[in-house]
């Protein structure tokens, strides 16, 4: 009886566990968090050479350049930037967070949300919401 009890409780406390896991998942997978899927290429034209590294960039809660993130792979010399879903405008620097001064620093392109700006020739090294 007792074996039969901890079972349940077992089996109740796990899937209690699980369900917020499971709906980050989905809330993911179904476009809810602002995100651009990106590309990078060794060379300067986003081909026909088969692409270096991919990632998901994940558009910051926190505004300017206290949200300032670096980008761990690269710097590659061109990036192809598809399936946009920010909701914000995000700008990307040819500099790492360390060197940015300002929202301005160096060379950058912004995606605004709904673009779909394809190929760009900057080798990316960090990134803000603005």
């Amino acid at each position: 009886m007792q074996f039969t009890t901890l079972t349940a409780l077992l089996a109740t406390a796990l899937a209690v566990s699980a369900t917020p896991l499971q709906q980050d998942d989905t809330k993911r997978q179904e476009g809810g968090v602002p995100r651009v899927y990106a590309r990078f290429y060794n060379d300067g034209g986003c081909g026909p050479s088969p692409w270096a590294e991919d990632t998901v960039f994940i558009q910051s809660e926190t505004v300017g350049l206290a949200g300032c993130q670096d980008l761990t792979v690269g710097p590659f010399a061109s990036t192809f930037f598809d399936t946009n879903n920010f909701s914000r405008t995000v700008r990307f620097f040819n500099l790492p967070c360390s060197q940015l001064t300002s929202t301005t620093s160096g060379n950058f392109i912004d995606i605004r949300p709904g673009q779909q700006p394809g190929c760009q020739n900057l080798a990316i090294r960090s990134w803000i919401t603005l």
